[in-house]
């Protein structure tokens, strides 16, 4: 018997006995309860590497073998891969979590851009100003001090610079839910919102305020970023069901389907995060049609390679499940925003 066992046949855990090292009941290693540190220690190495292992099968097979991961896993060997599930929650999180990271970074660069751009249209006024009140000068023309005309010059082209920027018209000059009903009660009926924009623009007032005065668009990328990773944890099913509806076969479950459209997501995340690092490093966005297109030959090939058919009948399927799919998508994102500003006020 190995020294690190305990000569004591009871598992601690469940009671049971224990004939040789691991409990037949629970499945517990019959160690002592105070382990020593190199124990405890080999127990995390040896749980990194084969953790590391099936990771590195997992992607392999994922990103370059279409198919063959779910195959291999509906035939039942699970144990040398990652659960589909954990699979894709690690994946969905790091691709959220990178593509809002680099929108937010490029927000903050587009505010520095237009910052400078302001103050250098400010200083380029503000040369030429000086310039032409010296020339008057020599020329023995009177006029305001220098400084005084480049400050009023200056000032005014600041005004309707920001002008552009902060001029606002309807529910976005309002700061306030009450400010706006209020100003909507002293209007005449005729010129008062209708049911339904009254309705719209109190949400979004409110969410302007929640959200430091973000503007609309801000407003639902903060909302995609927050519940966007749940939307798209729900389309699976929709997604495992068109699949169904493709393959109504005896022998194919609807698990069968569900595990199916967790691989074919997951490679669909690493892929356009791929596509967006690309091109935020060389500042295009010619990616873009590679990516659908890429995603859409491997989503043809794992079909083809899952479900046993030629290319032709894969390609159709392919085809007319993408078409719906993203129309799914659409509708479902559309009812997730009118959802989420119903329950608003």
């Amino acid at each position: 018997m190995s020294k690190d066992l305990r000569h004591e046949k009871n598992c601690l855990n469940c009671g049971h006995e224990v004939p040789e090292r691991f409990c037949t009941h629970c499945g517990q290693e019959n160690t002592p309860a105070h382990e020593p540190f190199s124990h405890l220690l080999k127990h995390f190495v040896a749980d990194v590497v084969h953790y590391d292992s099936k990771f590195h099968t997992s992607i392999t097979y994922l990103l370059f073998r279409p198919g063959r991961l779910t195959k291999e896993y509906l035939a039942g060997k699970r144990v040398s891969y990652i659960h589909p599930i954990r699979l894709y929650i690690f994946v969905s999180f790091v691709f959220f979590f990178t593509a809002f990271a680099i929108n937010k970074h490029e927000e903050v660069e587009e505010e520095k851009t237009t910052e400078h751009a302001i103050l250098q249209t400010a200083t380029d006024t503000l040369s030429h100003v000086l310039k032409g009140v010296q020339l008057d000068s020599e020329g023995g023309k009177p006029g305001t001090s220098a400084a005084d005309y480049a400050r009023r010059i200056t000032h005014t082209t600041l005004d309707s610079t920001f002008a552009s920027r902060s001029d606002s018209t309807g529910w976005e000059q309002f700061h306030s839910v009450a400010a706006y009903d209020s100003a909507q009660k002293t209007l005449p009926d005729s010129l008062r919102d209708g049911r339904g924009e009254r309705w719209l623009y109190r949400r979004l007032i409110y969410l302007r305020h929640k959200y430091n005065n973000a503007n609309y668009q801000e407003i639902f990328m903060e909302m995609i970023q927050h519940d966007g990773p749940k939307v798209m944890f729900l389309l699976l099913p929709l997604f495992a069901l068109l699949m169904k509806a493709m393959y109504n076969w005896k022998r194919w479950f609807y698990a069968d389907h569900a595990i199916f459209s967790i691989h074919v997501h997951s490679f669909w995340f690493i892929l356009f995060l791929v596509v967006l690092i690309l091109g935020r490093v060389f500042n295009t966005d010619a990616f873009n049609g590679w990516g659908w297109m890429l995603g859409f030959f491997y989503l043809m090939a794992a079909m083809r390679n899952t479900y046993s058919q030629g290319w032709g009948k894969s390609f159709i399927k392919a085809s007319v499940i993408s078409v719906a799919y993203c129309c799914s998508v659409l509708i479902v994102f559309l009812l997730f925003l009118l959802l989420a500003f119903a329950v608003i006020l």
